[in-house]
């Protein structure tokens, strides 16, 4: 099956726009298109469409979110728009709606998001994720 067939709308072209993750044993699919980030339960089972602007401060121009992420433990999506991140949380008593946790701010636009064992977000830098990842690479070496 091919994602056109799956997402309606296309996908950020961002290595991490689109994730899917197990939450309380039913598969999400979560990914980014423009501003917008688009959340199925199944491929045909659409849940929530959620814009950028409806969470974060505005920007001068419409940015597309960059990256998104699941957390399989907690249930929470984590997705990266221009240089703020925000976190979003299931709706009590719903496991089919998020809602927004907080926002964090940076300096820099985020381009990669993940979820550690310990359920917290983390994020990375353009120029910071060339600097880690040259450091992992020579610390496997020593």
């Amino acid at each position: 099956m091919f994602l056109e067939q799956i997402c309606p709308g296309q996908v950020n072209s961002h290595l991490q726009a689109i994730h899917t993750f197990i939450y309380k044993n039913e598969r999400f699919i979560v990914y980014a298109t423009g501003s917008k980030v688009v959340i199925y339960a199944d491929p045909d089972n659409l849940v929530q469409i959620i814009a950028a602007s409806s969470l974060f401060e505005p920007q001068d121009i419409l940015e597309p979110v960059t990256a998104v992420s699941g957390n399989n433990r907690t249930g929470q999506i984590a997705l990266a728009y221009h240089n703020q991140i925000g976190i979003l949380k299931p709706c009590d008593g719903n496991e089919h709606r998020w809602e927004l946790d907080t926002v964090l701010n940076t300096t820099q636009v985020i381009t990669c998001l993940d979820w550690s064992v310990n359920s917290k977000v983390i994020f990375f830098f353009k120029y910071m994720f060339r600097m880690t990842r040259y450091i992992y690479i020579k610390l496997n070496y020593i």
